[in-house]
């Protein structure tokens, strides 16, 4: 199952998904005898019968996998959710208007805050 290409990681998260009962889906790189390499999907999935245990794995081929690495579902939306954020703040910090607009919702913001203590008779001071 080694073949030196698939990284220790891999068979580290293996190891401790399938000791915790836990299905657990990854990719293996694998070099056939040919010399070329290959790439395959697999799900193992750990069967607990009576007093044994047993492990059912499904894998497939995947093909155009040359360059790059995998990643899992929730390890590629975790990735993007994190680029989102990162995009956002700079699209903010590249924005030439950003400190105007953030000076008007801040004034406006505490003219807001009079009109309610105003309202609602509050004696609070602006400091």
């Amino acid at each position: 199952m080694k073949s030196g290409l698939t990284p220790l990681c891999t068979y580290t998260s293996l190891k401790n998904e399938l000791m915790k009962g836990n299905p657990w889906s990854g990719v293996f790189t694998n070099r056939k005898k040919s010399g070329e390499i290959w790439h395959s999907s697999i799900t193992i999935t750990p069967i607990h019968l009576g007093d044994q245990w047993y492990f059912v794995g499904i894998f497939r081929e995947l093909e155009q996998l040359k360059e790059g690495i995998y990643l899992s579902e929730k390890k590629r939306a975790e990735t993007q959710r994190e680029l989102l954020k990162v995009l956002a703040i700079s699209c903010e910090i590249r924005d030439p208007g950003i400190e105007a607009h953030l000076l008007r919702v801040q004034k406006l913001t505490e003219e807001l805050v009079i009109v309610h203590n105003r309202r609602c008779q509050l004696e609070l001071s602006k400091s």
